[in-house]
């Protein structure tokens, strides 16, 4: 039985990944290598394990070895005091939208993960990074959710299963720095 089960999630994210348009793969490390290039900051933000998988990407954008130039990269919900004050004073759906609104320039990257795409707080927060100029960027599941409409490029994995969702959102993001530490690397020995 275990093993039937572990079958179907493995095909379910295999078939999730080979789904996803590299169009827009290559539309996402684009933005990202131009913001790098032109010192433009890049802010991630996510809830539960999509806030893992949030700061596993920073660390992996910002820690390159051998690499000179580096990425202006935060995650917005790596910073437990901040975070925590903002949705005790403000509401837990305050908490990245008051960040944004303290630190966001245009032309920054906004980038949120979101299992559902209907969390209050990312959506707050991707329309106000849409309103005020910056590159919005979403990985989500299912059909998307609220977030797509303020979204300039967006991964959908069309999946229900969080499981599944969050493990393809994962290998993603783990491709796209290992595309980027590349490039910039290439970029940095000329």
């Amino acid at each position: 039985m275990t093993e039937n089960n572990l079958d179907n999630l493995l095909n379910l994210v295999k078939t999730s990944l080979l789904g996803v348009d590299q169009g827009t793969l290559e539309n996402i490390v684009n933005s990202l290598i131009e913001a790098c290039n032109t010192g433009r900051s890049v802010f991630v933000m996510g809830n539960g394990g999509s806030a893992a998988t949030c700061a596993h990407f920073v660390c992996d954008l910002r820690y390159a070895e051998r690499v000179t130039k580096r990425f202006r990269v935060i995650s917005l919900n790596d910073n437990t005091p901040l975070l925590t004050a903002l949705a005790n004073d403000l509401g837990y759906a305050e908490v990245y939208q008051k960040q944004l609104e303290q630190l966001l320039e245009p032309k920054d990257i906004v980038i949120v993960i979101s299992v559902s795409g209907d969390s209050e707080n990312i959506v707050k927060a991707a329309n106000f990074a849409h309103d005020n100029g910056a590159v919005t960027i979403g990985f989500t599941g299912s059909n998307g959710g609220k977030v797509l409409a303020a979204l300039d490029h967006s991964i959908v994995v069309s999946s229900n299963s969080f499981p599944v969702v969050e493990s393809v959102h994962g290998v993603l993001t783990q491709l796209i720095a290992a595309v980027l530490r590349k490039n910039i690397s290439a970029h940095n020995t000329k």
